[in-house]
């Protein structure tokens, strides 16, 4: 039986970073993620909320310690600190699936009836983290990429298009 480890870090995304900015920082972000995590089968799911970003990497020890290393090393996060770290027996998120959770109503009544009116993921605990991990697990995602779905259609989408954009001149105008 395989063992897995899960990593949550954390950081600011509003203090150093005009709000304006963040949006795109956070798009950034998950964009290098996936492309760094896609052959290292490892789950993740990233929450945004109040100027704060909280991720969680999910899979095997050394594929988790090595993303997460090179995503402090890559990425001008405001100063990420690991929040939890524990082995366990079963994943919470697929391997190869990656999402990302905007704060829209549903996210924001959680979080206020049980912690916080505004996210802060370093006043957590290791059990509402737990709790909290579970929820984003069954909350749609803003963004939400499967790694098996993605390699086998992409593909083939960018073919057909670039097909119908070559075979266009070759359309004759239908006259009347």
């Amino acid at each position: 039986m395989s063992e897995y480890i899960r990593v949550v870090y954390a950081c600011q995304t509003g203090s150093r970073y005009a709000p304006e900015k963040t949006v795109p920082l956070i798009h950034g972000l998950y964009d290098q993620t996936w492309k760094m995590q896609r052959d290292a089968e490892v789950g993740s799911v990233m929450l945004c909320c109040d100027g704060f970003l909280m991720h969680c990497l999910e899979g095997e020890p050394h594929a988790v310690r090595s993303l997460y290393r090179e995503i402090c090393l890559s990425r001008y996060l405001c100063d990420p600190m690991m929040l939890y770290q524990m082995s366990v027996p079963t994943r919470l998120y697929p391997a190869d699936s990656h999402k990302l959770v905007l704060p829209r109503t549903e996210v924001r009544i959680y979080l206020t009836e049980h912690w916080m009116e505004v996210f802060n993921p370093f006043w957590l605990k290791d059990e509402q983290i737990e709790m909290l991990l579970l929820y984003l697990g069954d909350v749609r995602g803003a963004q939400y990429r499967d790694a098996t779905v993605r390699r086998m259609e992409r593909p083939t989408t960018r073919l057909l298009e670039r097909l119908q954009q070559g075979l266009r001149w070759l359309q004759w105008p239908v006259s009347q």
